[in-house]
């Protein structure tokens, strides 16, 4: 099964949790969706992650989401958010993924995020904040379907 994970960041830790993905599964293409060009269609499944600000995912997936309703519901489908204030974590699923796209999803969750204060200055604090058990516990399941 040829899977795309397509992320958007700012702080960097929606692309650590999406590299952290890739590196376990199988036929695995990873794609700034800022930065870089795909085509959904080259895909079976399709993994989505965003980093939020103010209570919503960035605008560039909130756009992305819009433009490839159709497309998302027509393949294998996973989400994730990262978020660094857990208390508001399904308050924002709700909000950012449409119901149809939380209802035909694998999993839709988050995957913790940085704090401002948290922000990596290293490279051995770039997971900090980072919920790894969930990262594993998804890509399990990725890896059984």
């Amino acid at each position: 099964m040829k899977t795309i994970i397509v992320y958007a960041t700012n702080s960097g830790a929606s692309f650590e949790c999406a590299r952290l993905i890739q590196k376990e599964l199988p036929a695995c293409d990873l794609y700034n969706l800022e930065t870089d060009s795909f085509n959904l269609q080259d895909y079976d499944r399709i993994i989505l992650g965003a980093g939020v600000k103010n209570n919503t995912i960035y605008k560039s997936m909130r756009d992305f989401l819009k433009e490839n309703l159709a497309v998302l519901l027509t393949k294998e489908l996973a989400l994730f958010i990262c978020n660094g204030k857990p208390k508001s974590v399904e308050e924002i699923l709700n909000k950012v993924f449409k119901p149809e796209l939380r209802e035909h999803a694998l999993f839709a969750e988050s995957f913790g995020g940085y704090k401002q204060h948290w922000l990596p200055l290293k490279e051995d604090q770039e997971l900090r904040g980072i919920d790894i058990q969930k990262i594993e516990a998804a890509i399990s399941l990725l890896n059984e379907t």
